[in-house]
């Protein structure tokens, strides 16, 4: 009897040790971030910095739902995590972040992004600014929801074709308001806010690609009316 008692207290030692120097072994030193889309080097930064508090953590015992929490608490920006545990100690996590289209800066140091869903996060300029995506501007922009809901689809329709803007200007203090685009590769467009954005994008393409087989210059493309104009 009394062997038996030793021979089992000897086995749940050697568990209990066992499970120590595994727990020990896997303990994470080191995480691989990896994103689905090619975001900016610096908001990978910011995954890094969030993800450091997992360090030290057990691979045993770490679950995804605690690497998702914690990157979601400490910053807004990122969307869904995934992880893989590469024993002996590293982690490998696949980030999802937030992708946004277009943004609106504001005049107190903070800007809006969106994404082509429409959803929207408030961030400091700083972080905006870590965004190499079109801006919005215009009068109230930031408070008019049709007109921020009508940049989202153009930018998206405008990407599709190609055609890379860096900034958008609403001019709504007219009669018929329409929007200001700043190219990409210089030159402005100006584009309505009522026609629709499909065909009048399509319109927008074939002059600009017609421009540049024939490389000729323009500082306006205005697709506005019926009739295209050059200026």
């Amino acid at each position: 009897m009394r062997k038996s008692i030793v021979r089992f207290l000897c086995v749940v030692v050697a568990l209990v040790c066992l499970f120590l120097v595994l727990a020990w072994a896997g303990r994470i030193n080191t995480i691989e971030i990896v994103d689905e889309k090619t975001v900016e080097p610096q908001l990978l930064t910011v995954a890094a910095t969030c993800l450091d508090a997992i360090k030290g953590h057990s691979l045993w015992t770490l679950s995804e739902k605690t690497v998702d929490t914690t990157v979601k608490n400490c910053d807004e920006t990122f969307r869904q995590v995934r992880i893989k545990q590469q024993f002996p100690q590293k982690l490998r996590v696949e980030i999802t972040m937030f992708s946004p289209v277009v943004k609106i800066k504001r005049e107190d140091s903070t800007c809006i992004l969106f994404e082509s869903s429409a959803e929207n996060i408030e961030l400091s300029a700083e972080r905006c600014s870590l965004y190499k995506i079109p801006t919005l501007g215009g009068k109230e922009v930031d408070q008019n929801a049709f007109v921020q809901e009508y940049v989202v689809e153009l930018t998206k329709k405008l990407s599709a074709q190609n055609i890379v803007i860096t900034h958008l200007e609403y001019k709504g203090n007219t009669v018929a308001p329409w929007y200001e685009l700043t190219l990409e590769k210089g030159g402005k467009a100006y584009f309505p806010s009522s026609a629709s954005i499909t065909d009048k994008v399509v319109i927008l393409s074939a002059s600009l690609k017609g421009l540049y087989a024939a490389k000729e210059r323009y500082s306006i493309v205005d697709v506005r009316f019926d009739r295209v104009y050059y200026k």
